[in-house]
């Protein structure tokens, strides 16, 4: 690799780990200027990236500014700005994206900005005192577990293939993550990370838990019963303290939220499942915010929301059948997308993960063709001879 090669690369992991520390401080001050810097940001990840972004086979990018295209006629239809600038924020999330991920993801660099991301919040509950309500300004405690999932995530995608294959990750980022979502309190981040930590487990263990040495087993033995008694004193901590009245009345639904999904679908007609509808919908209706990424999307963006819905459903099924370790790292984005407007909307963490995800899928499927084509070629060439 040439020196100015080298030096680009390290210049783009140390942008990208300022980036995500801008982000980091966004949510804990609820600066806009902030926010509006790292959009900024994109046109230099532009300019350091162009020949990655204008590769033939770059797929991504061109559905994404299909879709866009789509998004700003319906916003034109409905006499509204606000689907234009939320559509810089999508491009912005495809340009960094697409950008780290052809530079690759520098493991130092994540493990960084984690380990900063779990002291803060860790030093903030455990020492501070500060409650999970306090700790960000201008978001709920909901939103803690959006910036652990994001930091640790973040970091599980930089892990080589060959760790990746060889299952050389470790599960204490994912098993940290989970305990200190379940200090924020937020339902849905304590699903999200449990969903992460035991997938991630069970991928990790599922075969040296059956045909491993002895020592491995009595590992994952002891590990199992140590996590049990942990969360179940964890547990039993909150229940004490009152901390799970929701859980005992509610569980995980919220009747309003139940109430918004129910009534929005009635509210469909043939000319609002196209374009969509105003941006202030659900606050007229329902004096309450979507609080779901995916109805937020059709309110916005029609019928561009359902194809790309469809295409992520075909993410899914890709990622399901050759690449496991992926598909874990997209559930929890998606599950917990499902109860706030964090993909894409309000800021730019969730959507930044989602694209890297979607280029990983479309690589896979570029690199698979590849591979076809040529066994196909050597049987074609072993037969002609």
């Amino acid at each position: 690799m040439k020196l100015i090669e080298i030096k680009k690369k390290a210049f783009i992991d140390i942008l990208f780990l300022a980036t995500n520390l801008l982000l980091f401080y966004q949510y804990l001050t609820s600066s806009t200027l902030v926010e509006y810097t790292v959009y900024g940001l994109s046109i230099v990840y532009l300019s350091l990236g162009l020949k990655f972004l204008l590769k033939k086979d770059n797929f991504i990018l061109y559905r994404i500014i299909f879709l866009g295209t789509i998004i700003t006629c319906i916003r034109a239809l409905t006499y509204e700005t606000f689907g234009v600038i939320v559509f810089a924020k999508i491009l912005t999330n495809t340009i960094i994206g697409i950008v780290v991920f052809n530079n690759g993801l520098n493991k130092t660099c994540q493990l960084i900005f984690m380990s900063i991301v779990y002291s803060y919040v860790g030093y903030s509950y455990f020492v501070v005192g500060t409650l999970p309500s306090e700790i960000l300004s201008g978001y709920s405690h909901n939103h803690v577990s959006v910036i652990l999932l994001y930091s640790t995530i973040l970091f599980y995608l930089s892990n080589s293939s060959s760790e990746i294959q060889q299952k050389k990750y470790s599960i204490l980022p994912a098993s940290i993550c989970l305990l200190l979502c379940v200090f924020s309190l937020g339902r849905s981040g304590m699903i999200s990370a449990a969903v992460l930590f035991i997938l991630l487990f069970a991928l990790k263990y599922q075969y040296p838990l059956f045909k491993g040495s002895i020592l491995t087993k009595i590992w994952v033995f002891a590990f199992l019963v140590a996590s049990t008694f942990g969360f179940l004193n964890i547990f039993n901590y909150f229940y004490q303290s009152g901390y799970f009245i929701k859980f005992e009345t509610r569980m995980f639904e919220s009747e309003r939220r139940s109430m918004v999904i129910t009534d929005y679908f009635k509210n469909l007609d043939g000319i609002n499942f196209l374009i969509g509808n105003n941006s202030s919908f659900f606050q007229k209706e329902f004096d309450i915010g979507a609080h779901n990424s995916y109805l937020a999307w059709h309110n916005f963006y029609g019928i561009a929301a359902v194809l790309l819905l469809a295409y992520t459903l075909l993410v899914i099924i890709r990622f399901f059948r050759t690449d496991k370790y992926h598909l874990i790292l997209l559930l929890p984005i998606l599950i917990r997308s499902l109860t706030d407007t964090i993909l894409f909307f309000q800021g730019i963490m969730f959507g930044l993960l989602f694209v890297i995800l979607l280029v990983t899928s479309e690589r896979q499927k570029s690199q698979k063709n590849i591979e076809d084509s040529g066994r196909k070629n050597c049987t074609l060439y072993l037969n002609s001879s």
